[in-house]
């Protein structure tokens, strides 16, 4: 299966706690500027999953409405605080056998899982899509392919 990992887009500075920090408009054009790259590039995902702080859903609903997928879900397990084997229990669950996979997440765990998946250190500025090649979805299991 291909594994696109997602950081959300860029997010308001403040408020009243992180996990209610919506988008900043500069974000929302950021995110559907790589959901229309995700859509020409035949990158159409199976699945979509996100961390339910605000800015992550506020992100998936944008790619999801521009890609024309379902609802996403959302999982606990890809807040910036969750640990990276958290992340694959999840991931593993929720994506089971489907063709392209996407997740939409935060810093540190987006690198942090990347790194784990892989091996390979990977800076991930806000809306960065990593695409993995991830024959199963465990440590050291994906190859990385690229950054969208």
């Amino acid at each position: 299966m291909q594994l696109l990992l997602m950081r959300h887009g860029e997010a308001e500075p403040y408020a009243n706690s992180d996990p209610e920090r919506p988008l900043h408009e500069r974000g929302r054009q950021e995110v559907l500027d790589r959901a229309l790259q995700l859509k020409e590039g035949g990158y159409v995902p199976d699945k979509l999953v996100a961390s339910p702080y605000l800015r992550a859903r506020q992100t998936a609903l944008i790619v999801a409405e521009e890609l024309q997928l379902g609802a996403p879900s959302f999982s606990e397990a890809i807040t910036p605080a969750a640990e990276p084997e958290e992340a694959v229990a999840a991931l593993r669950a929720i994506y089971g056998s489907v063709n392209i996979g996407l997740a939409v997440m935060h810093q540190p765990v987006i690198s942090r899982l990347i790194y784990f998946l892989t091996g390979r250190e990977q800076p991930m500025m806000t809306s960065d899509v990593a695409l993995l090649e991830a024959p199963v979805i465990a440590r050291g299991s994906c190859q990385f392919i690229c950054t969208l």
